[in-house]
């Protein structure tokens, strides 16, 4: 909501909210067209976000201690979206905007590694061991859905053939 990050209580089995939203944390990039959040949990309950105000504004990868301090953990000038936290916790899968860099990147969240996996993807995911990933790319004009490895152990492939129309 306006860049803030809520949490509301919520009753699975009944389907119900049982009591008030209340703020987790404040300045989460949310896209201007859609107001999309830009922030992943992983299955343990770690919390990775791009803090900022909105796509196209200068956005901030960040590491945050339990003590709240913050520090960056993408080194380039670029814009990043939609955070992955990798199934043990250590790595991220982040979108990069600009120029020469732009695509899927492999991100350790002590900012040690930054890889460029590929260019061809939007958003990725994780697959559950952790050594692949899927995105969707662009093969000319027809969009596809990509599975590729981490560390380039297998060959790239597409498994959702290019046959839907690019209309961005």
């Amino acid at each position: 909501q306006a860049g803030r990050l809520l949490a509301v209580p919520f009753d699975i089995g009944k389907l119900k909210i049982t009591g008030e939203a209340k703020a987790v944390l404040d300045q989460v990039v949310t896209q201007k067209n859609t107001g999309a959040a830009q922030f992943d949990v992983s299955s343990q309950g770690n919390l990775a976000w791009i803090q900022g105000e909105s796509v196209g504004n200068d956005v901030r990868l960040v590491r945050v201690t339990r003590q709240g301090v913050a520090t960056p953990i993408f080194k380039t000038d670029t814009a990043r979206r939609f955070p992955r936290i990798s199934p043990d916790g250590r790595n991220l899968l982040v979108q990069a905007i600009s120029w020469g860099v732009s695509g899927t990147w492999l991100v350790s969240v002590d900012g040690k590694e930054q890889r460029h996996l590929t260019s061809m993807g939007t958003v990725a995911a994780w697959f559950p061991n952790g050594r692949q990933y899927t995105c969707v790319g662009k093969v000319g004009e027809k969009m596809t859905m990509l599975e590729d490895s981490v560390d380039g152990s297998s060959p790239r492939r597409e498994i959702v053939p290019a046959n839907w129309a690019f209309l961005g």
